[in-house]
């Protein structure tokens, strides 16, 4: 009988380093993922804050979800929380105590919106940047104005807090993965760019007035 406890205490004791070790290495590659950085150059645009564009910009910022995320003062909150996978908070946007506005440039705000990376080059989570990749210049510069117009707000954001399944269903594909991880970044860099190329003409203001000379639009 003592044999018999003997061996099932081996077994058990083998399982457990087993799963401890399984479970580092889980932890050790997601945290390789999550920190992995992105060389993505700013994008060469100019930025204005003028007043017809401050009135689109709270506008686009509602349709694009800003708001839903980041609640509708840029406060931030938490955009999931869930004794499963964890709590992931949106960030404070504005310039107030617990805020990024001060940390970003305008174009590092740009490259957050379109490439998903921070300052620092790492990947956000939860920024669902896939669907803002291909935004039109103006719409990026409408959606920092906003962000640059908003009223400073004092909140302070916790650190994200992700569990180890979350960690094991991120690594197994069964959550999404950081959307720096599937945008062609080169592309993005080059699809407006080569859009106004092939119409010849410098900007968005010029293509519409080429594409109303053309008929289009009436």
């Amino acid at each position: 009988m003592r044999r018999v406890l003997k061996w099932i205490g081996i077994v058990l004791g083998g399982l457990l380093v087993i799963g401890l070790i399984a479970g580092a290495a889980v932890y050790f590659l997601s945290e390789g993922r999550l920190n992995a950085t992105y060389t993505v150059p700013a994008d060469s645009m100019s930025f204005h804050n003028d007043i017809e564009i401050v009135a689109e910009s709270e506008r686009l910022a509602t349709i694009r979800g800003c708001t839903d995320c980041h609640a509708e003062n840029l406060g931030g909150k938490a955009v999931i929380d869930n004794p499963m996978i964890g709590v992931i908070y949106a960030s404070n946007l504005t310039t107030g105590e617990g805020g990024i506005g001060d940390a970003y440039t305008d174009a590092e705000l740009a490259r957050a919106i379109r490439h998903d990376v921070r300052p620092d080059d790492t990947g956000l989570l939860v920024m669902p940047s896939a669907g803002y990749s291909m935004l039109s210049d103006e719409d990026v510069n409408a959606l920092v104005a906003y962000i640059r117009n908003v009223p400073d707000v004092n909140r302070e954001i916790p650190p994200i807090h992700l569990t180890m399944m979350a960690c094991v269903l991120f690594m197994a594909g069964q959550l999404p993965p950081l959307a720096a991880e599937i945008i062609d970044h080169e592309a993005v860099r080059n699809h407006v760019s080569n859009i106004f190329n092939k119409l010849q003409v410098a900007d968005r203001t010029q293509a519409i007035i080429r594409a109303r000379d053309a008929g289009m639009g009436q």
